[in-house]
């Protein structure tokens, strides 16, 4: 048998019934009303017959779909907002070397800095003041950090000054476009067919092949931007280095 409930009148355009074997049956009376009802004493048969007094059904409404479906919305649109911020924030992380210039936070020419989390340093004797710089062998000090080599050469006033950044972490990138560890020596000849190739290992390789590209910027001075891979072709690491005399 279903319950009897008493409680004043509300709009009845603001229930539906929606589920036949949900049904309570209320009695609903007048606000104005409510005490001579009560003081009467009316049984829900009186109150049938009672013109003081209305009796209906009601149910519990049901849920409400299209909030559940705009809520579904809103979330995927709440994880596909976090997912691109994520893949945004991880390309504006990647560090970028610029022939002549170098990667953040390095630049080329500056004096000597020492960043949080350098690993080790190694200081090459004899090699320093006045005269050319041809390569990075020629340099002072590296400094290593984590995927990250550093070159510093000591000036004739025994000042250090920055002339080589190598990076080899994965997800970094060439100033063209080329990225550590998923571009491949095919796609960057193709790009620059005039560069210059070599296998030719040394203490300070970063990988089993590279490709130079040599820039002049001044009557004996020069930068380059190499492009080192592994034995399958795969680019491993990038360089870029400033030297003259």
């Amino acid at each position: 048998m279903n319950p009897v409930r008493r409680r004043p009148c509300c709009d009845d355009a603001a229930h539906h019934l929606t589920d036949p074997c949900d049904v309570h049956v209320v009695v609903c009376v007048p606000e104005s009303e409510t005490a001579y009802s009560t003081s009467r004493g009316l049984s829900f048969a009186d109150a049938a017959a009672d013109n003081t007094v209305k009796v209906r059904t009601t149910a519990k409404a049901a849920p409400d779909r299209g909030i559940a479906r705009e809520y579904h919305r809103s979330s995927a649109l709440v994880v596909l907002v976090s997912v691109i911020v994520l893949v945004a924030t991880g390309a504006a992380a990647a560090g970028t070397v610029t022939p002549g210039w170098g990667m953040a936070p390095w630049k080329l020419g500056e004096r000597y800095i020492q960043h949080p989390g350098l690993v080790r340093s190694e200081r090459l004797a004899g090699k320093g003041g006045a005269g050319c710089l041809p390569a990075v062998g020629w340099a002072s000090r590296v400094d290593y950090y984590l995927g990250v080599r550093v070159a510093w050469r000591r000036d004739a006033k025994g000042r250090l000054y920055l002339v080589d950044v190598a990076t080899s972490l994965a997800g970094d990138r060439s100033a063209d476009g080329f990225v550590v560890g998923v571009s491949t020596r095919g796609e960057i000849l193709r790009r620059h067919p005039g560069a210059r190739s070599s296998f030719t290992k040394g203490p300070l390789s970063l990988g089993a092949a590279s490709t130079t590209i040599m820039r002049r910027t001044g009557k004996e001075t020069f930068d380059t931007l190499v492009y080192w891979f592994d034995a399958r072709g795969v680019l491993t690491a990038l360089e870029t280095f400033a030297g003259g005399c």
